[in-house]
């Protein structure tokens, strides 16, 4: 069986690294491993037609038009399509709805959207032609099944994952004993609210660190916080550059705890901000803080890996980093759980193993 892969990221070159670099496997959604159960994947090159992609930019809901075109006129090489990203092949799922084209769409749904009359006309278009669509947690289904009326048919969830057999994730290098933990680590810049974090520990006696963004007083961007930087407090640490992976899997090695504080938007409510970075504290062994967001599929509070905090909420950042403080053994057996959970079901063996059960079954229906 074959199939393509596709993905709004450039797949290929995150292969190249994989293969020279031995970066971790997982941000390429099962490619490396999907050979294994009898399924022949290509990657198509991210880039091919250059105003294609220009037209992607102002017409963002039809998706990637440059991999789509390039897939669609090459079909019937493929059994079957594999969407790492569902909106990525909006178009071709739109095509798949109206019967023009021939060939199973299986996606993955990393996000729904808040209910509008636009949303539900674009999801009965676009969306719902997916053959099988795979959400990354259980609330992103049933919004997709609740609020826009998607078949259960077509709905599964299948939670995301981290790669435990990359070098720096394996059991060799894992530390739970915290006691050469030097900061409070938080990372990541879709949608993170410093700005309340750093409030919170304004009342901390403990170093925060911050991967990915600075603070800056009179311009607003991505990777800035909006506050005059000398009023930042001076427990709190930026390194102002993209981190890879590796890199920013070592200073996870050497925090106390991982905080993941999310800007929750009413426009957007729908979305697994922030479960990259639960993995990979997680994969670390690290108790998590996190802003409560039931859309990454994780429940950190019953799996007794972290705490969770409410939205903007500086008093409850407060007492949560203040409590893992105090009891460093509560924050190690945190730590424990986590690592045991993704060995057991959030790592990449066990969903690839899923993905090509789904590939298989779609095409075999």
């Amino acid at each position: 069986m074959k199939t393509v892969v596709v993905f709004n990221f450039d797949l290929p070159a995150i292969l190249q690294e994989w293969k020279q670099e031995g970066h971790s496997a997982h941000h390429l959604w099962g490619v490396t491993e999907l050979p294994k159960y009898g399924i022949d994947v290509e990657l198509l090159p991210y880039e091919k037609f250059e105003i294609l992609k220009k037209v992607s930019q102002k017409l963002k809901f039809l998706g990637d038009l440059d991999q789509q075109l390039r897939i669609f006129l090459a079909k019937d090489t493929y059994d079957v399509i594999y969407s790492a990203h569902h909106l990525t092949t909006a178009l071709l799922a739109f095509l798949r709805k109206v019967k023009l084209l021939n060939k199973p769409i299986v996606a993955v749904a990393h996000r729904s959207f808040k209910k509008t009359l636009f949303s539900q006309l674009f999801t009965a278009l676009f969306v719902e032609g997916n053959d099988k669509i795979l959400c990354l947690s259980e609330a992103t289904k049933c919004h997709l099944h609740d609020s826009f009326g998607i078949s259960n048919a077509k709905l599964d969830v299948l939670p995301w994952c981290i790669d435990i057999q990359y070098e720096k994730l394996s059991d060799e290098n894992i530390v739970f004993a915290l006691s050469e933990s030097r900061y409070i680590l938080s990372s990541g810049r879709t949608h993170r609210d410093y700005e309340t974090l750093v409030s919170a520990f304004q009342e901390i006696d403990y170093s925060l660190r911050i991967l990915g963004c600075s603070p800056i007083s009179n311009e607003k961007d991505a990777r800035s916080l909006y506050l005059d930087p000398s009023q930042v407090p001076k427990n709190i640490s930026f390194v102002d550059r993209f981190i890879p992976t590796p890199e920013a899997i070592d200073e996870i090695k050497q925090a106390y705890a991982v905080a993941i504080p999310l800007k929750i938007y009413d426009k957007e409510p729908c979305s697994a901000i922030g479960l990259t970075s639960l993995l990979e504290a997680m994969a670390m062994a690290k108790a998590v803080v996190i802003t409560r967001n039931e859309y990454i599929g994780i429940d950190v509070e019953k799996e007794q890996i972290g705490l969770v905090v409410e939205p903007g909420d500086v008093e409850g950042w407060r007492k949560a980093i203040t409590f893992l403080l105090n009891n460093p053994d509560v924050a190690q057996e945190m730590g424990y759980r986590g690592r045991q959970l993704v060995k057991e079901k959030y790592n990449l063996d066990f969903f690839t193993k899923e993905v090509a059960n789904y590939l298989h079954s779609i095409v075999n229906d």
